[in-house]
């Protein structure tokens, strides 16, 4: 099947690189374009070429990136795009309840014939916005689902990973309730990344970081009430080989058992704290490891890019 691909392939760790790269190693011809730099004229061209036209258009919107281009301009050229080729949107962020929401109504790909997002909570909101939104869980670049090397430099005890700054969604309290406990309770025991100043810990670096570490703390936006959305925290820590404690969601928990991951109940500290201090017990180091292996080799296997895309395939009938 030939795919043109629509977003941001300009660095490896992008979500739309290990999309790429995925459908590629399923045996699909990807022709990747980047959104900052194809124009809509040349987007629609791309995909009706007369010898071989693209069977799925699939687009993975940056909102800097798409503002480029008037939103006129991106309606017309998928009009005729439609015309002969499945549309589709695949993103993972969640939508209603942030600021963001506004997007649903006034960017481009929600109108595409599909749209794919890790947003399962709102399904009746999508609808009512006149988006036929499918929900798609998150995952993780198969490749990528290896156990690291220990390094200094990232070691400690525990460790959070992701947004840990008060600009993270003030909609959501509980990021910054976590954060600041985790400081509070532990010091410079734990470690925040990315550090003050410095860019995000990526590929095989994760790796490293997560295998240097003994107990990951993780947190999702609206942890408290989600049921079918969670971030990539747990399909990427978990995959790359990361001891995670994370809050209960219950559409994570229909994937991830005890034998991959350790869940406790959002913004239950106390919980928290009784999970960190037995896991750091140096008797629970072996249990740990075995945690780490098992972990990342069912993610691999079950919950990575290859999983979600043959899903999203599936219900286009592409599959």
């Amino acid at each position: 099947m030939r795919i043109a691909y629509r977003g941001n392939f300009g660095v490896r760790h992008s979500t739309e690189s290990h999309i790429a790269a995925t459908l590629e190693s399923m045996g699909h011809d990807v022709e990747r374009c980047q959104e900052n730099k194809v124009s809509w004229a040349d987007q629609a061209g791309i995909c009706r070429q007369e010898a071989s036209n693209a069977d799925l258009f699939l687009w993975t919107c940056t909102h800097g990136y798409a503002n480029k281009w008037r939103a006129g301009e991106a309606l017309e050229a998928i009009k005729s795009i439609e015309q002969g080729t499945v549309t589709a949107a695949i993103h993972l962020d969640r939508f209603f309840g942030l600021k963001r929401e506004t997007q649903v109504t006034t960017e481009p790909w929600f109108k595409l014939q599909h749209v794919f997002t890790a947003d399962g909570d709102n399904e009746q909101a999508f609808k009512d916005a006149g988006v036929n939104h499918h929900f798609l869980m998150p995952g993780v670049f198969d490749q990528e689902c290896y156990l690291g090397t220990h390094r200094d430099e990232y070691a400690s005890d525990i460790a959070f990973v992701g947004c840990h700054t008060p600009g993270y969604h003030p909609e959501y309290s509980g990021r910054m309730q976590l954060v600041n406990w985790l400081k509070q309770t532990y010091g410079d025991r734990c470690r925040f990344w990315p550090e003050p100043g410095k860019h995000a810990v990526r590929n095989e670096d994760l790796n490293d970081l997560y295998a240097s570490v003994k107990v990951v703390v993780g947190d999702s936006c609206f942890a408290d009430t989600s049921v079918n959305y969670t971030s990539d925290r747990p399909y990427e820590t978990v995959g790359r080989g990361g001891f995670l404690l994370y809050p209960f969601i219950p559409c994570v928990a229909k994937e991830l058992t005890g034998d991959h991951i350790t869940m406790f109940a959002p913004g239950h500290f106390k919980e928290l704290e009784v999970l960190i201090d037995h896991f750091l017990e140096s008797e629970q180091d072996e249990r740990r490891l075995a945690i780490r292996k098992a972990g990342s080799a069912y993610v691999k296997e079950n919950c990575s890019y290859r999983n979600r895309l043959s899903a999203m395939l599936t219900v286009m009938g592409l599959g």
